[in-house]
């Protein structure tokens, strides 16, 4: 329709296929076309300045001004067209004023001014519009915060087809602020990111890979992911390596993987900064080169990213790629665990249990190791266990030691496995029972827990808990053996 009007003379077409570049409308997104466009329309424009009764050419002045490139970008000027145009009754200047007002675009930021103009256009079924009002009340710009009334805008917009709408109602339905109502969130995405909509496209696979009101597909998941990754968005390409990585709806490969955190980390993407990290600190794909993995961790971790705060500091524990700093490393899992992260609790509880980088502390050691704990963190959990097994800075108590044991090893610690064999083997702070003990070692031995797998081979070979089986604990001796359990090798050098 414009493309036409344009080549019967009619210049603000002209200007409206420019913006429609300018944002990608329906084309692909070229300012400088825009630019070209509207310098083509310019001479005709020019003698129509005093055209005043017409809404659509004082519109079209209005975005000459407003996204005409350097040749005519003048934001006093754009506002000055677009009141004019919006006091004629044009829903599009109207809109325009309403977000060169919130933005403070010409003009000092105005939100009441902003939701004016926006509820103007909003009510002659501005979808644009209606979608920024409904981000007013959203967010409390300018009006008292109300989810039901950004509904309800939103809502309006959406079923008009307005894609950032669709997404931003499906978003309302996560239930994050509003209740939950994950088919509705998945229908609102789905629509939205048919139309192309990348934040939307990546969403819908976060919904589909997790499950959440639609049934867990990840190849499906991995096509979102995909779709959104190629348009630039930074989260889907973090979460499309994460598929690559571990084999989620495509088969493994970390070099792709790679790829993709590193365009989203090209982005400042914390997340994917820190899991490039990963890549790089284990050799995924890539040699093992500990000075890229402290790069990424670097900046991801000046980010604010608790994890990569949290593997910084290992790394600083450890002495991978930079001199073994425990004062260092103390002040990037400080960081972290200021955020809350549970790993970082664990690791500071550590520090303080060994006297690494700190004077040897038990009463902070059980600090740290409660708070990581009480978070779920089945290190924590074990390690908790352990300090009340010893009584280090904790009144000894094998009974709850055994509690925070099972808690850990029922995450599948194997440590916690372990050590909640060894209770069950010795009746220690619950009572003997060596099938029971049987049951975790196993579990743990399976796990590859060296001392668990000689502990499977024991009780095979002494019948402790379960049928004598001479053949069942050699290979478990073996095994054990294998990873240098001195133990084991002297039960085989017996048995042989």
């Amino acid at each position: 329709c414009f493309e036409l009007a344009r080549k019967m003379g009619y210049a603000p077409a002209c200007v409206f296929l420019g913006r429609a570049s300018y944002f990608g409308v329906g084309c692909v997104k070229d300012k400088e076309k825009c630019e070209i466009l509207c310098a083509e329309a310019w001479p005709q424009l020019k003698s129509m300045m005093s055209h005043e009764d017409d809404d659509i050419l004082l519109l079209a002045f209005g975005y000459l001004y407003r996204f005409g490139g350097n040749k005519f970008c003048n934001n006093f000027e754009a506002l000055r067209w677009f009141h004019k145009s919006a006091n004629r009754g044009n829903s599009d200047a109207q809109s325009n004023l309403g977000t060169m007002y919130h933005n403070g675009i010409g003009v000092n930021r105005n939100f009441e001014e902003a939701k004016k103009w926006f509820q103007m256009a909003a009510e002659l079924g501005h979808s644009g519009a209606q979608n920024s009002l409904g981000n007013m009340y959203q967010e409390g710009f300018g009006v008292q915060k109300d989810l039901n009334e950004a509904a309800k805008w939103f809502r309006l917009a959406a079923n008009q087809g307005y894609s950032q709408a669709q997404l931003n109602l499906g978003k309302l339905h996560q239930g994050f602020e509003t209740e939950e109502d994950n088919v509705e969130a998945v229908k609102w995405f789905q629509l939205s990111a048919k139309q192309g909509n990348s934040e939307a496209q990546n969403n819908l696979g976060w919904m589909i890979q997790n499950g959440l009101g639609a049934e867990r597909e990840y190849t499906e998941a991995v096509e979102w992911y995909s779709r959104s990754a190629e348009q630039g968005n930074a989260a889907a390409q973090n979460s499309l390596g994460m598929m690559y990585q571990n084999g989620l709806g495509v088969t493994q490969c970390y070099s792709e993987a790679r790829k993709w955190y590193g365009m989203s980390a090209a982005q400042n993407h914390s997340e994917a900064q820190n899991n490039l990290g990963w890549i790089y600190q284990m050799g995924l794909g890539t040699p093992e080169d500990f000075s890229q993995a402290i790069k990424w961790y670097r900046l991801s971790a000046d980010q604010g990213n608790c994890k990569a705060q949290n593997n910084l500091g290992r790394m600083y524990q450890q002495g991978l790629g930079v001199f073994r700093d425990n004062a260092i490393a103390l002040e990037w899992y400080e960081r972290a665990a200021a955020n809350n992260d549970s790993e970082a609790q664990q690791n500071i509880g550590w520090l303080y249990q060994n006297g690494f980088g700190v004077p040897k502390d038990y009463s902070m050691a059980v600090e740290w190791y409660w708070k990581s704990a009480n978070q779920g963190n089945s290190s924590g959990q074990n390690s908790l266990g352990w300090m009340y097994h010893k009584g280090f800075g904790v009144e000894q108590n094998d009974a709850e030691a055994v509690n925070w044991y099972r808690l850990s090893a029922e995450q599948g610690n194997h440590y916690a496995q372990k050590n909640l064999g060894w209770m069950y083997l010795k009746g220690i702070g619950v009572r003997h029972n060596p099938s029971e003990s049987l049951k975790w070692y196993r579990r743990s031995a399976e796990q590859g827990n060296a001392v668990s797998q000689y502990n499977v081979g024991l009780a095979y070979h002494s019948g402790m808990g379960v049928g004598m089986n001479v053949e069942e604990a050699k290979k478990w001796f073996q095994l054990a053996a294998a990873q240098g359990n001195r133990d084991a090798l002297t039960k085989l050098s017996k048995m042989s």
